[in-house]
């Protein structure tokens, strides 16, 4: 049995991030992450194709597992999309749980969303065997000037 991915906590006092792109690896999480004797909440819902999950333990936030399901089908940029809007819903969840914290000034808040979204499109990448670089672009054909004389 492979063990979970921690993504790292270094948002603040955020609690631990991981990627979950498959039931079994959420089942894991869920378990690795303290949740107790409690039911861990469906994967992903039928209608989505991602969900982020808060593990608490009592009050204590023990974990924010995002999911993702894909059918194999999905552009990278879609992958992307997701991966931000996630993203989002961590540093939401983040700011409901410690409304303490100097997060709510925007740029904070931006700077907090870049690292998360930043942490998952990582993890999505090392999961997947995808790379983080775009191929060489090819050289484009020049297009012609003008009339070709002949000699």
């Amino acid at each position: 049995m492979s063990r979970t991915n921690w993504l790292d906590r270094c948002v603040l006092a955020h609690p631990p991030l991981t990627l979950c792109l498959t039931e079994k690896a959420y089942l894991q999480a869920f378990k690795a992450s303290y949740a107790g004797k409690d039911d861990p909440p469906p994967w992903v819902g039928p209608d989505v194709d991602g969900t982020t999950h808060t593990v608490f333990k009592g009050d204590e936030p023990m974990a924010c597992i995002v999911c993702m399901k894909m059918d194999g089908g999905e552009t990278l940029s879609q992958v992307m999309a997701l991966l931000a809007h996630e993203a989002q819903h961590v540093v939401q969840k983040t700011q409901a749980q410690f409304p303490e914290l100097p997060m709510h000034h925007p740029e904070m808040e931006c700077r907090i969303l870049d690292h998360v979204v930043l942490r998952l499109i990582e993890s999505f990448l090392d999961q997947t065997g995808r790379v983080d670089r775009l191929p060489p672009r090819k050289p484009r054909e020049r297009a012609p000037t003008g009339l070709q004389l002949s000699g």
